[in-house]
């Protein structure tokens, strides 16, 4: 497991996460908008990598990984839907958690 503390917005998070998801890591996409660089298309936006589930005042939120920027983003699970592009999911995660691990 890797521990690290990130800033996102207001909040300061403390997760642990582990190098070797159970299932292999997987992409996820965030609905779209008219203005997204990505994927203006509703419901095929940005790709994210969902890295653990944190509490944040009492509601469950995944802490993920955005891949157009490598920002540290907070969702809930209605917001993330699957991506049928897993194309360098794997090497994606693994940049992330080298660069967590400094």
């Amino acid at each position: 497991m890797i521990r690290f503390t990130a800033k996102i917005g207001r909040f300061e998070i403390s997760a642990s996460i582990d190098p070797v998801a159970p299932l292999g890591w997987r992409f996820w996409t965030l609905a779209g908008f008219p203005g997204d660089l990505v994927e203006p298309r509703p419901y095929g936006g940005s790709r994210c990598l969902p890295l653990a589930i944190v509490d944040i005042a009492g509601q469950p939120r995944w802490l993920c990984a955005m891949e157009m920027d490598r920002s540290l983003c907070l969702f809930g699970s209605h917001d993330l839907f699957p991506c049928t592009e897993q194309r360098g999911a794997d090497a994606f995660a693994q940049a992330i958690i080298d660069q967590l691990r400094h």
